[in-house]
């Protein structure tokens, strides 16, 4: 599982224990005078936050390419390494961005000059470090976002 799927589903399950914890812990308000005022409008979700949700929702789902290979907390030998993602239709071409995990680093940041949906790095250490990667398009419209970040070592765990 990618590091961005981690942070929804933890997310995810933050904003439902807050929702619980909101729901228990008894009110202190006081009775409707008249039954007839709580009305099924007074319990719906505000709009504004409706669309605030919908809105966070969108920004999880990665919108660069789908990262292939290396996938994330995969042990890859050796010091060269083959970065695979799913093609996007209409690709000019392709930006790889490899940070180090521990300090945040960029190890390497290079336009590919391909349309094709691979790319090779040599030079990598053998030295237990995390490399963390993901992968941008570029088409008629531009740059496009960056994929999913998926971290891999290149050091026998």
């Amino acid at each position: 599982m990618c590091k961005t799927n981690r942070v929804v589903l933890l997310l995810s399950a933050l904003f439902i224990v807050s929702i619980a914890v909101a729901g228990c812990g008894g009110s202190t308000q006081e009775p409707a005078a008249d039954p007839q005022e709580d009305s099924v409008a007074d319990s719906e979700i505000p709009s504004e936050e409706v669309g605030a949700a919908e809105e966070a929702e969108e920004q999880m789902e990665p919108a660069g390419p789908e990262v292939l290979f290396p996938a994330e907390g995969e042990y890859i030998p050796g010091t060269s390494v083959t970065f695979k993602w799913e093609p996007v239709e209409h690709a000019e071409d392709h930006r790889l961005r490899i940070t180090r995990e521990s300090d945040g680093i960029v190890f390497y940041n290079q336009i590919t000059n391909s349309t094709e949906s691979n790319h090779t790095v040599f030079n990598f250490a053998n030295d237990g470090e995390l490399y963390c990667w993901q992968v941008s398009v570029l088409d008629a419209d531009g740059w496009g976002d960056w994929s999913e970040v998926c971290c891999f070592t290149n050091s026998e765990p």
